[in-house]
C-alpha cells in the first residue's frame, strides 16, 4: 500500500537570502532556466531598490530619481508593475505544468499562491483581505491592486507577476510588511499543507 507520504509532490526549498537586487534578480533567471523540480524560495534585497516588470520597463524620471536618493534599479524576468522594495519579504515559486500542486492556468495559480500568503500571514496575526477587482491602472504595481491581491485597511501588501515559457513558470510575489525571517518557516510550513507537497531544504 502507498502511504500518503510517498504520494506528495516534492518540492525544493532554498535559503533564505539577502542580495544585491541584480543579483537575486539574475538567480531566479539562472534557476528558471536549469529547474527541473519545483522550487519556493524566500529572500530579500540588501540595498533598497526600484524593480519593474520586463515588459513595461520604467520611465526614465522615477528611474533618475531613485538613483538621486541612492536606490537600486533592476528589470524583473516576471511582468507587472513598478515596485519599491525596501525591507519587504519576498518569495519566488517555479514550478512546471505537470505539476499537480499549484494550477497552470494563470489567475488560478495566481489565486492559489496569495491564498496561501494570506493563510500564513493570518498564522502570524496579520488579517487580511483578498481584492475582488482591479482598481485604475497607474504603472506602480502597489498603487494598483488586480483581483485575489491581499489588502490590510484597504492598503495592497501583496502582489506578484509571472513569467512563462513553454511549460515552465515562475511567480515572483512581494509581501510589503516588516517580518521576522521566522515568518519563513510559517509559510513553508503552510505551503506543504495547503498545496500537500513535501519540501526538502537545499542549498
Amino acid at each position: 500500500m502507498t502511504s500518503p507520504a510517498q504520494t506528495q509532490e516534492s518540492w525544493q526549498t532554498l535559503p533564505l537570502l539577502n542580495e544585491l537586487p541584480f543579483h537575486t534578480m539574475e538567480r531566479d533567471k539562472k534557476i528558471f532556466q536549469v529547474f527541473s523540480a519545483p522550487i519556493l524560495r524566500f529572500y530579500r534585497w540588501s540595498r533598497p531598490a526600484v524593480s519593474f516588470g520586463r515588459t513595461r520597463g520604467i520611465d526614465s524620471k522615477i528611474e533618475r530619481a531613485a538613483l538621486e536618493k541612492g536606490w537600486m534599479v533592476v528589470g524583473r524576468p516576471t511582468g507587472g508593475g513598478i515596485v519599491e522594495h525596501s525591507g519587504d519579504l519576498c518569495f519566488s515559486i517555479f514550478w512546471s505544468k505537470g505539476d499537480k500542486a499549484l494550477p497552470w492556468k494563470v489567475s488560478n495559480s495566481y489565486a492559489a499562491i496569495h491564498a496561501w500568503i494570506a493563510k500564513g500571514l493570518q498564522e502570524l496575526g496579520i488579517q487580511t483581505e483578498t481584492v475582488d477587482r482591479k482598481k485604475e491602472e497607474t504603472g506602480w504595481c502597489f498603487q494598483t491592486p488586480v483581483c485575489h491581491d491581499l489588502a490590510l485597511n484597504g492598503k495592497k501588501i501583496v502582489g506578484g507577476a509571472q513569467w512563462r515559457q513553454k511549460n515552465k513558470a515562475l511567480h515572483q510575489g512581494s509581501i510589503q510588511l516588516t517580518l521576522p525571517d521566522s515568518a519563513v518557516a510559517i509559510f513553508e510550513s503552510e505551503f506543504m499543507v495547503r498545496f500537500g507537497v513535501a519540501l526538502n531544504h537545499g542549498s
